[in-house]
């Protein structure tokens, strides 16, 4: 499948329709991580799910580590072919890129067990988790493969099969945890945790077999032949993966040693939730925008336009969750967890501040990935984690948990800052006017909620921030859909809702 940007703005419509897509998947998702997290917090508790994060975390680290970036580098790689209508040439590099996923995969699992005393004294101060880290290790080959078979769908745009497999494997992984945690309780999160991951490389292989793809059968030496070409960008992306589960690892290991394993459950809680309605535009960014600004890199015009379309879209969809979650914050942690975890109310108003920054920030990134910039990337995705991690030390210190949820807030706006530096030298990007003003107006919005939602009691910033975020969605939903055209079904629809119809009718 080639990739295909229209132009003069009718790509508003590409990007709104995977964002919809993959966005829907996300809704699904949340409703199936609702019920597991819910069921983890009934059983398990503030410290059952502390150390669910501490091992989580550890395979994510490893995991990245282990990866070398070759799973995001193989999207632009299978992007670039499949863009020109090579399939041979796709199919050849699917396969070796899936190979040589599973070499990764096997020295890292047992790196990981030779290390594993090390890395549970790191983690927890004792070596107590040792075996259990052993036994974690074998999820690295379910991280990394699966990581391949996601890639291809990716780089030939199977949109609509990113979506299916999410849903999948998070209800299918998310069904066997619920199962481990009900039999087992807090003896459950190991094996749990396995379950996860073998669930997520057993769906990722099931929709990967269903790629219309030529049967290709490389030499193993040309495999490993291509791995430069994955590598010389992988390990740049790998690099900027590794820092950002790095900064992860090391909040959550702070939190712990200073604060208490409770303190890391009501973080992560946070974390979490501050994210619910914005990580399915960042999986969009990532999913469909990466390999679609990919296939047009040497067309800076259309890149540019692309990426200040994609910041708009991503905005008028994101904006309205998350100013939600400001104001909705304490019932979100009732709703989604319980009450001991009350703690986490202001992390989450600070940390979507931050989420905001990355909406931003992740559009105007991808130039660097896109035009192949390796070198570049890894220096900018160093300078900003470095900062990050300084920030998390210092203010953790300064205000405790709360602090580190104010050092992601700067980190993304510092990220939006270097990204814009980076991106005017290698294409000439900049906003539009109307992305400038929108980016504007949103942050302010924001902003404001905040710091109401800080003075006002929760009854009263329940009313009066519900009756304004549905004024700002709206807002949102006319621009939406004049970007969208009268003639698109969002637009129909829209329009032909009583009373509010008016509103979406020829603008």
């Amino acid at each position: 499948m080639a990739w295909h940007n229209e132009p003069g703005g009718s790509s508003y419509r590409a990007i709104f329709k995977s964002s919809a897509i993959l966005g829907s998947a996300r809704a699904i998702n949340m409703l199936i991580g609702m019920i597991r997290t819910k069921v983890m917090a009934l059983l398990i508790g503030p410290v059952g799910m502390g150390i669910f994060g501490m091992y989580d975390s550890i395979i994510v680290t490893a995991g990245t580590v282990t990866g070398m970036g070759v799973g995001r580098s193989g999207v632009r790689e299978v992007a670039l072919t499949s863009g020109n209508g090579d399939k041979e040439s796709t199919a050849k590099m699917a396969t070796s890129l899936k190979r040589i996923a599973l070499l990764l995969g096997i020295v890292g699992m047992v790196i990981m067990v030779c290390l594993s005393s090390l890395i549970s004294r790191i983690t927890f101060g004792n070596t107590k988790h040792s075996f259990a880290v052993m036994l974690l290790s074998s999820t690295l080959i379910g991280f990394t493969v699966g990581g391949a078979y996601i890639a291809i769908m990716q780089g030939v745009g199977r949109v609509s099969d990113l979506a299916k497999f999410n849903i999948s494997s998070s209800a299918l992984g998310s069904a066997a945890a619920i199962a481990l945690f009900v039999v087992l309780g807090h003896k459950g999160v190991l094996p749990a945790i396995i379950s996860i991951y073998a669930a997520f490389l057993a769906v990722a292989i099931w929709f990967g077999r269903k790629i219309d793809l030529p049967r290709a059968k490389p030499s193993w030496t040309e495999s490993l032949n291509m791995s430069p070409r994955l590598l010389k960008l992988g390990l740049a992306l790998m690099n900027a993966a590794v820092i950002a589960s790095v900064v992860a690892y090391t909040t959550r290991v702070l939190i712990g040693r200073n604060l208490g394993i409770e303190a890391v459950g009501i973080y992560i809680c946070g974390f979490s939730l501050s994210g619910k309605f914005v990580n399915f535009i960042i999986e969009a960014i990532w999913k469909d925008f990466y390999p679609r600004a990919s296939s047009v890199a040497n067309d800076h015009s259309t890149l540019n336009r692309l990426v200040n379309e994609q910041i708009e879209i991503s905005l008028l969809l994101a904006v309205p969750g998350l100013f939600a979650t400001i104001i909705l914050a304490p019932w979100l942690v009732r709703l989604f967890y319980s009450k001991s975890f009350e703690g986490a109310v202001l992390l989450i108003r600070w940390f979507t501040l931050g989420c905001l920054g990355g909406v931003i920030s992740r559009p105007i990134q991808i130039i660097q990935i896109a035009k192949g910039r390796s070198l570049i990337f890894f220096f900018t995705e160093t300078l900003c984690s470095t900062f990050h991690v300084l920030m998390i030390v210092i203010l953790i210190r300064a205000w405790s948990l709360p602090g580190a949820a104010i050092a992601y807030v700067l980190h993304n706006f510092v990220q939006i800052f270097v990204s814009m530096v980076v991106a005017k030298r290698l294409t000439g990007f900049s906003w539009s006017l109307e992305t400038a003003r929108m980016i504007g107006v949103f942050a302010l919005l924001s902003v404001f909620g905040v710091v109401v939602a800080m003075v006002v009691g929760v009854w009263k910033i329940t009313i009066i921030g519900t009756l304004g975020t549905i004024v700002l969605a709206l807002y949102c939903l006319r621009q939406l859909t004049g970007r969208l055209g009268p003639d698109h079904r969002l637009s129909i629809f829209a329009s032909n809702q009583p009373i509010i119809g008016r509103l979406f009718v020829n603008h």
